[in-house]
């Protein structure tokens, strides 16, 4: 089990980061980024307790950037998984 939050993050911070390089001016990149811009961030708070918690919600298909995750994930899923996912090597 994972955060799906924390883990659209970790993607998204990669993809920041530049530890991926996509090829440039090419359609499928162009796809893959229109993909990870439906997804966005919101802020929920519960009415009852006040408690405040970011979720991402889908505004459009983003099967590319799912599968992104994911796999992404699965490159550094030692260091997710033991919440060291922020720390620098």
């Amino acid at each position: 089990q994972l955060n799906r939050t924390e883990a659209i993050d970790a993607s998204r911070t990669a993809v920041r980061d530049k530890k991926v390089v996509l090829p440039r001016q090419q359609p499928i990149v162009e796809e893959f980024a229109t993909h990870m811009s439906k997804d966005a961030k919101v802020l929920d708070e519960d009415a009852e307790t006040g408690i405040k918690k970011y979720r991402y919600i889908r505004t459009g298909a983003n099967h590319l950037s799912m599968a992104f995750t994911y796999a992404w994930l699965e490159t550094v899923q030692d260091r997710f998984r033991a919440g060291t996912w922020g720390t620098r090597r």
